[in-house]
């Protein structure tokens, strides 16, 4: 090995200390957001979900799907969240038997707060939106899955017109 090369191991080792640091800094950012309330990780974790909904009606179940959990742990975090006054269960406007998360006013206030970490707070707001984009695609490959297209507000706002 030539001097200033890094081995792959080095490397590797590497991306995964930054990955857990990455991790801690962001779970650590998004406690004290939610901090006074006291929420958990994973109660943390739903409202994040919520957040990029962006005002979608969503079930518990599509929510469990989209986090990759089962309904009964969403059921039970949902729970917790109506008890802390961020999420309330409404009757879906078409299916009487099903139910609609919604955002409390402090719900929505979190969200907001979130929503504001997401866009300007979180450690990828230091990267240009395409620098971004590579990210994503760089890990979704490393995780396996099938990096899709990231659109922004203003492409929705816009029809997709970029």
């Amino acid at each position: 090995m030539y001097l200033g090369q890094v081995s792959t191991d080095e490397v590797f080792g590497s991306l995964v200390d930054q990955m857990f640091a990455l991790h801690d800094r962001v779970r650590s950012e998004l406690r004290a957001l939610c901090g006074e309330i006291g929420l958990t990780d994973a109660q943390i974790g739903v409202l994040w979900r919520m957040a990029a909904e962006q005002g979608r009606d969503v079930t518990a179940g599509q929510l469990a799907d989209r986090l990759g959990v089962d309904a009964s742990t969403v059921t039970s975090l949902v729970d917790r969240l109506e008890r802390h006054d961020v999420i309330r269960r409404v009757t879906h406007p078409s299916d009487r038997r099903a139910k609609i998360l919604q955002l409390t006013p402090l719900g929505c206030e979190l969200h907001d707060r979130i929503g504001d970490y997401r866009r300007h707070g979180s450690p990828f707001a230091a990267l240009t939106p395409a620098e971004q984009q590579q990210l994503h695609e760089l890990l979704s490959r490393a995780l396996g899955t099938r990096a899709q297209p990231v659109v922004t507000s203003h492409e929705q706002q816009s029809g997709g017109q970029g």
